[in-house]
């Protein structure tokens, strides 16, 4: 089964975000697959759809790297927001031992968008 998440950011360009997460630490063997969404009109964030396994390890692999953007951001939290409008903050600051938590939160609000 896989998952589709809307990532969104502010942090950079929509291909140095790209970058980012696809040389961040374990990565490469979680086979996420992420693509730009790309707008037309002015100001909006940096938008990418990520194709993640319903697994841990991608999911996981994903939380990791946008906690990795925000804390380089400055931004304290990095919101999860489900389909049926539940909203979750993940402070910058969690531990990797505790990503797991937030991976469980994310399938319980059945999660379509991550911002960061």
């Amino acid at each position: 089964m896989k998952l589709e998440i809307v990532v969104e950011s502010n942090w950079g360009s929509i291909h140095e975000l790209k970058r980012f997460l696809e040389g961040h630490d374990g990565w490469s063997i979680t086979g996420i697959n992420l693509e730009p969404i790309l707008r037309v009109r002015g100001m909006d964030p940096t938008i990418l759809v990520a194709v993640v396994g319903a697994a841990g390890a991608g999911l996981g692999a994903l939380i990791s790297g946008l906690l990795a953007v925000a804390r380089q951001s400055k931004t304290k939290k990095v919101i999860i927001q489900g389909r049926q409008g539940s909203r979750l903050e993940i402070p910058v600051d969690t531990p990797p031992d505790k990503v797991d938590y937030w991976i469980d939160k994310l399938r319980e609000i059945d999660a379509d968008r991550i911002i960061v």
